[in-house]
């Protein structure tokens, strides 16, 4: 059970984080979220969620929260040591679905392993 825990450490927690975050990152656009990313310290992977307002009301936006948290908990062990993500929701409430947040997870876990054996090469 350990190993799915989200300590304080795996989150993007302070406004700092996210303004250093936003300057240099990079995008990755899935079926139902956006992922912001960028390669940072030799850390544990760490998350940092943002959603609007506008996205719905505080019941929607904890509810898309804890999905994007749980995929993580479930991915974070294959992505790399040194990555720092930020998720946002793509489009309106009713489009989002656990297994659409995990599968584009996934597939972002897969690009950005791809991206960094190219540069290695």
């Amino acid at each position: 059970m350990t190993e799915l825990a989200f300590p304080k450490s795996a989150r993007l927690r302070k406004r700092r984080d996210y303004l250093r975050f936003h300057s240099d990152s990079k995008k990755f656009v899935g079926t139902s979220i956006i992922i912001r990313y960028r390669f940072g310290k030799e850390l544990p992977p760490r998350l940092g969620i943002t959603v609007k307002k506008t996205f719905g009301k505080a019941v929607l936006r904890n509810h898309f929260k804890r999905k994007v948290r749980e995929a993580f908990r479930h991915i974070a062990l294959e992505l790399q040591n040194h990555l720092e993500l930020s998720v946002m929701p793509k489009g309106p409430s009713q489009s989002f679905d656990y297994d659409q947040i995990q599968s584009d997870l996934l597939r972002f876990a897969t690009y950005v392993k791809g991206q960094t054996l190219s540069k290695a090469e």
